[in-house]
């Protein structure tokens, strides 16, 4: 079956131009189909061409004029065919590749197109994917193999450091002793307190190898969090009463609970508070608050230190960044409990006002 596809009218003649089904100018395409139009609108670009240099050559003009505006017509046409679809094969790609960038999945480009600089583009960024998955396998495979070095590293030195730091702590307990001079009571309080400070060091890089090779074991449950913000905060009631702070505990007497990992949230929350003791200053504050609205669930450790700039506060997470001086602190347990916060599906944020405050919320999925 033949197809109209237009009628020209010059002068007295009328020139229409059938188009069969089954093939046109040799190529096999289906009038029918939206994908092949660009195909017939460049072939009939061709037929009209080749008539314009025929009239050309013959001498006869009058009908140039007007074929040459049908041909820039088809030529526009057919070029917009072809621009809607490499848009949409274009933007198959793009939607592709975002889907991919959010999920753990390998996965690759399937287009199906006949366009060779399509093909080319899919295949050269299935290449990039293969080698990137590649490099991502031998990374996670690296983490693990340095997780498992530290923690064997880690179990090693603990042993030695214990018990130095049990004979440090003895040779300090020993205030009214008169045979033991005092500055070995001086010598020995050191020790103890660098002891603290090498196994909390080895503690958090053990810790956050385990983080970055996906080796940390997490258990999301419900969980009690108000219980919860009461042990940590207990466990420094000692320290906090040594040193003299004001402590705020605001916790609501009915339980509040949340999706969460009790090990994690509460290895969060303890280095905020340690963040907290260390860069109090003489503000010697400390608060921590509970409270719950909207679906979630939110901790606040609030200080009254220096604070930091709004610099600073960009930076805090950073591995080894550390706003105190370099023998106090590691640079790792804010980054720690950043990364432990993404791991439980957790929000961690920071506000401070410099020489005022300093508080950091921990946001949690009620």
């Amino acid at each position: 079956m033949k197809h109209i596809w237009g009628i020209s009218t010059v002068g007295r003649t009328n020139y229409q131009l059938f188009i069969p089904d089954a093939e046109f100018l040799g190529k096999a395409v289906n009038v029918r189909s939206a994908q092949n139009l660009a195909k017939i609108f460049g072939a009939l670009a061709q037929l009209v061409a080749r008539y314009i240099r025929i009239v050309e050559v013959s001498g006869s003009n009058p009908l140039c004029s007007t074929t040459r505006k049908t041909l820039d017509s088809i030529r526009i046409l057919g070029s917009f065919f072809l621009y809607r679809k490499l848009q949409k094969e274009i933007n198959y790609i793009s939607n592709r590749l975002e889907t991919l960038s959010i999920t753990s999945e390998n996965g690759f480009v399937l287009l199906p197109t006949d366009h060779a600089c399509m093909k080319k583009l899919g295949a050269t960024i299935n290449t990039l994917l293969q080698n990137f998955y590649e490099k991502k396998s031998e990374y996670e495979q690296a983490q693990k193999a340095m997780a498992q070095v530290l923690t064997n590293i880690s179990h090693d030195i603990r042993t030695p450091l214990t018990v130095l730091k049990g004979n440090s702590e003895m040779l300090a307990a020993k205030v009214d002793d008169v045979s033991v001079p005092e500055v070995i009571h001086t010598m020995a309080t050191k020790i103890d307190r660098k002891a603290d400070d090498l196994i909390t060091t080895i503690n958090d890089y053990v810790t956050m190898s385990k983080i970055a090779s996906g080796d940390l074991p997490l258990k999301l449950q419900k969980e009690n969090v108000s219980r919860l913000c009461q042990d940590t905060i207990l466990e420094y009631y000692d320290l906090l009463e040594k040193q003299q702070f004001e402590v705020d505990i605001q916790i609501p007497a009915t339980p509040i609970y949340a999706d969460t990992d009790r090990d994690a949230l509460q290895r969060i929350l303890k280095n905020l508070i340690d963040n907290a003791i260390r860069h109090g200053g003489d503000g010697k504050y400390i608060a921590l608050r509970l409270t719950a609205e909207k679906g979630k669930s939110v901790i606040e450790i609030e200080d009254h230190g220096k604070g930091m700039s709004p610099q600073q506060q960009k930076q805090i997470f950073i591995r080894n960044y550390t706003t105190a001086p370099k023998s106090s602190g590691n640079g790792l347990g804010l980054a720690i409990a950043k990364k432990l916060s993404m791991q439980i599906g957790a929000e961690l944020q920071v506000h401070s006002i410099q020489n005022e405050q300093t508080v950091f919320s921990v946001i949690l999925k009620s």
